[in-house]
């Protein structure tokens, strides 16, 4: 298995210490993160390949978020997996359209959904992978 650094972010802990045991199996190097004040200095320490991340409902958190995720992508690949624990407007549906690549799922997804998404991702990414 090649080395993959997936960081997971939000408020719900118990839902990403579930993830982590999985997706560890996986051959994954697992960090849990904090949604603190600052997204960029969070996943510039981090280098994460892939984003967990549940996202908070107010509208300039989630585009502190864009911003960031940007900025990351413009030096490396990221892939981003987003949760939205609430329903959201308009505008922060669009944001986190634009950055989740791997989709966005509502409320609070089984821990098993979450799993397969990322195991496709990996499957579909292990020959770049390997090639990069």
């Amino acid at each position: 298995m090649l080395p993959v650094h997936v960081l997971l972010v939000g408020e719900s802990l118990d839902l990403f210490r579930r993830l982590r045991a999985p997706l560890e199996a996986e051959g994954m190097d697992v960090s849990l993160g904090s949604a603190g004040p600052s997204p960029g200095i969070l996943l510039a320490r981090a280098g994460p390949d892939l984003l967990i991340a549940e996202f908070p409902g107010r509208h300039s958190r989630i585009e502190a978020w864009r911003r960031a995720i940007e900025s990351f992508r413009m030096r490396r690949p990221l892939a981003v997996l987003a949760i939205a624990p609430r329903i959201l407007s308009v505008d922060e549906q669009r944001i986190l359209d634009e950055i989740a690549d791997l989709g966005v799922l509502r409320r609070r997804p089984p821990w098993e959904e979450i799993v397969a998404r990322v195991e496709d991702w990996y499957a579909d990414q292990t020959p770049c992978l390997k090639a990069g």
